[in-house]
């Protein structure tokens, strides 16, 4: 029969894949063309971007100008009302600095005395160091009526402002019971539970002898009775030790990454134990810190000088009513030192009036003074000084002590070595027993030991692949033998199979040997694993114990009930 060969038209199919190809090729520039106009709305957007951007940037410019023309004119008119209101407060400034600064105040000038007349009192309404001048005035000029009924007048005005600034002028004119008579009024209105820095400085020149060797029963009574008011409110001494915490704290340094790597490495609980080392070390620091502020040399002079800046401060500083107003003047002066930016302009402004004189009670006004650092300002003396009246009712011992027994609890009493899925627990909570080195060195190995027979035991030394094609060749040898229609067809079958037979055993002979290969390369990872692993171990081992004795021996004294800070006695 014939075949007969069908022809099959592929012109309709050829047809329709052209036209899914031109479909394409116009989807494709359709996509083009839109890429093209989102690439150029992009543009645009861009440019209208840039001229927006200008537009603020030229409105801010605008603005700041504006405020700038605002601010200057804004300033003349708060310093007209100033000088209006306040212009004699200025003169009575004036005029007391420059008594003040008189090196003798027998040099100072008789038109100057003549000037601080009864009608400066008058023309300065309210103001309280305007008879606190007339009084000195009259007290140089040897017109003792005058003085009194001037210093009535200015205590009737401010007596606090008024007895402190009369207790630093007479200590400077060299009338110091005076001047600590003045000092002990001046306590006599402090509030335990409102204490200003001013008042701590005071107490530091008090306790250095500025103000007379002899002793004032006021101002020893006041110093006693601000700490026995503050001890009798409760928590007081809670409050106290969580302060000095914080300041303890402030000075930790923690212990460096690179320092104990094995014990960081193998040690679960390193971190709390690291942290507890470093507040040891922080206790050290504190100690040191004690002990150079109590054996720190005294210099009179920076005493003496501190003192006058209190007093120079005292008088140049405005008056409350003048705030609102200086304040306006400092923060339009600042606009304009800013080009008309009136946010950067308060950011200077607040920083500036950050509280350097904020009001706290006595004993955190102590503790602040106590620690401060010497780049604030802060001397010796006045930090010698608030340690001392702290430690007279055991604030700081007491602090410290705590300090030191919440380290000794923030050590772990359990300590776990892991190295990675093997862990085992050096020390129990329960016993508190610490196991030795080589028993957690011997417990690794038995432990990797284990692991290397678990890993032997998972390779089988038999072939599956290699079993079956010798079998199957084997099989299919003798039934060609039996079945073959002749022997040259048996006996060229019979090669085959038994090629394939020699085949299987090799593999199964390669398998074999490849097992015992790998076992091999086990137990030699495994050697080394045990002896890297020890070598960890001991190093992890040696670094635990010297971290962990150096808190129980140093902690332990310092958290001791006897203990006490010998600098501080």
């Amino acid at each position: 029969m014939a075949d007969v060969i069908q022809t099959v038209d592929l012109g309709p199919v050829l047809r329709a894949i052209n036209q899914v190809s031109g479909e394409l090729d116009g989807i494709a520039a359709r996509v083009e063309l839109s890429n093209d106009k989102i690439e150029k709305v992009d543009r645009e957007v861009a440019e209208v971007k840039g001229v927006v951007d200008g537009l603020v940037t030229k409105f801010a410019q605008m603005l700041n100008k504006q405020e700038k023309s605002y601010a200057a004119t804004e300033i003349v008119r708060v310093r007209q009302e100033l000088e209006s209101k306040f212009g004699h407060y200025e003169t009575v400034r004036k005029n007391m600095l420059g008594i003040l600064q008189a090196n003798d105040l027998a040099l100072v000038k008789e038109e100057t005395i003549s000037q601080c007349s009864e009608e400066l009192m008058l023309a300065a309404p309210g103001y309280w160091l305007a008879p606190a001048l007339v009084a000195l005035a009259a007290w140089i000029a040897d017109n003792p009526s005058l003085a009194n009924r001037a210093v009535k007048e200015a205590i009737k005005r401010d007596n606090e402002k008024t007895y402190l600034l009369f207790a630093l002028i007479c200590r400077r004119a060299g009338r110091l019971e005076a001047s600590s008579q003045w000092l002990g009024r001046y306590f006599e209105l402090q509030d335990a539970h409102d204490m200003r820095d001013t008042v701590v400085s005071m107490i530091d020149a008090y306790s250095n002898r500025l103000f007379g060797e002899s002793r004032d029963a006021v101002c020893e009574d006041s110093i006693d009775n601000w700490m026995r008011e503050i001890k009798q409110e409760p928590g007081f001494m809670q409050r106290q030790v969580e302060q000095w915490t914080g300041i303890f704290e402030s000075h930790l340094i923690p212990v460096s990454q690179e320092a104990y790597p094995s014990l960081r490495k193998v040690c679960e609980e390193s971190d709390r134990l690291l942290y507890a080392y470093a507040r040891v070390n922080n206790m050290h620091t504190v100690i040191g810190l004690f002990m150079d502020i109590m054996n720190a040399n005294e210099n009179s002079d920076d005493l003496i000088k501190a003192v006058d800046n209190c007093l120079y401060s005292l008088v140049k500083n405005y008056d409350s009513e003048e705030y609102p107003l200086k304040q306006q003047e400092e923060f339009y002066q600042e606009v304009i030192n800013h080009d008309g930016d009136v946010a950067l302009a308060r950011r200077a402004v607040d920083a500036r009036r950050l509280p350097a004189d904020q009001k706290v009670n006595f004993a955190e006004r102590l503790s602040k003074a106590a620690m401060s650092s010497s780049s604030s300002g802060a001397s010796a003396t006045f930090r010698k000084t608030s340690l001392r009246l702290l430690e007279k009712e055991k604030v700081v011992s007491t602090s410290f002590k705590k300090y030191a027994q919440d380290t000794m609890a923030a050590r772990p009493n359990t300590v776990t070595f892991r190295i990675n899925d093997w862990r085992v627990r050096l020390r129990s909570e329960a016993d508190g027993n610490l196991v030795t080195a080589d028993a957690t060195v011997k417990h690794y190995k038995s432990y990797v030991d284990k692991a290397v027979a678990t890993a032997q035991e998972k390779l089988k030394p038999v072939s599956v692949l290699g079993i079956v094609i010798a079998a199957l060749a084997l099989v299919l040898m003798i039934v060609c033998a039996v079945f073959a229609p002749s022997d040259v067809i048996a006996a060229v079958f019979a090669v085959i199979f038994a090629i394939a037979v020699i085949v299987g055993v090799v593999i199964c002979i390669r398998k074999v040997l490849d097992v015992k290969k790998k076992k091999q390369a086990i137990k030699d990872a495994g050697e080394t694993e045990k002896q890297n692993g020890e070598a960890l171990i001991r190093r992890a081992y040696a670094e635990y114990l010297d971290v962990y004795s150096y808190i129980k021996n140093d902690g332990s004294v310092f958290s001791a009930e006897t203990y006490q800070i010998e600098s501080l006695k």
